[in-house]
């Protein structure tokens, strides 16, 4: 249990600041035992990434595209997040995109006390400069930078957003996470950076047939497979048909 206990310290080390996660917390969801417990009015994971990464999960590097508020609560993420019970335990290092202004102020919130991932204010598309988001909350989307309406923020590709934003110079990525609302076309339909996440998990939920297809064919270009597609585990996602695609680096 020494070892365990060390990394709960080093968690709690981390955390504190009130609201953040605290020892006590973290013990009493499960601390870093797995399956991972989760504390009560957290949403049930989609993805358990101990059975695709095994069950070392230190050392891990991440890019997250669409953050929303971070947490994996349903204020900030209705059918969960894959990213914030893992890498808030296992000291993750990584960054996480949200465009949105209000929305992004409450992520670097929740994040401040994990000072190995790094939020980013920007959009991510298929250029490099100048973006435009309408706000709707939950489907924020880009827009025409000719509209009036809107969010001017900075905007990149995947491959400058590696360069300029988490670093060309990292030996690995082994998570992608996309969840643009509808953006994942732009986002994933054109070169996939290096190194190459070993895995890429994104939203197809609002994605029609058609631009499914594409973002299958370029992924497959660049050695990636489909592992499986998974539903949400929260009680309206359970009923609902697959809203994620996770993509596996296999040559």
């Amino acid at each position: 249990m020494a070892p365990v206990r060390a990394a709960l310290a080093a968690v709690a080390a981390l955390a504190p600041r009130a609201g953040a996660v605290s020892l006590r917390g973290v013990e009493e969801a499960g601390g870093l035992a797995l399956p991972l417990q989760l504390e009560s009015g957290h949403v049930p994971l989609f993805v358990k990434w101990e059975d695709y990464l095994g069950e070392d999960l230190h050392n891990i590097n991440f890019v997250q595209v669409g953050g929303n508020c971070g947490t994996n609560l349903p204020e900030c993420a209705v059918g969960g997040d894959p990213i914030w019970e893992y890498a808030t335990r296992f000291a993750w290092k990584g960054i996480v995109i949200e465009p949105v202004p209000r929305i992004f102020a409450k992520l670097s919130e929740n994040y401040k006390p994990f000072p190995s991932i790094k939020p980013v204010h920007c959009l991510v598309s298929d250029h490099s400069g100048a973006g435009k988001i309408i706000d709707h909350s939950e489907i924020s989307h880009e827009i025409s930078l000719s509209r009036k309406n809107g969010v001017e923020v900075e905007t990149f590709t995947l491959v400058d957003l590696w360069n300029e934003k988490f670093g060309s110079d990292e030996k690995k990525v082994d998570i992608l996470v996309v969840d643009a609302e509808g953006n994942e076309p732009k986002i994933l339909g054109g070169p996939i950076p290096e190194p190459r996440p070993s895995f890429v998990l994104f939203e197809i939920s609002s994605l029609k047939a058609e631009e499914l297809k594409s973002i299958d064919d370029n992924l497959h270009s660049y050695g990636y497979e489909l592992v499986e597609q998974l539903r949400h585990q929260d009680p309206l996602g359970k009923n609902m048909p697959p809203q994620d695609a996770l993509y596996k680096l296999v040559k």
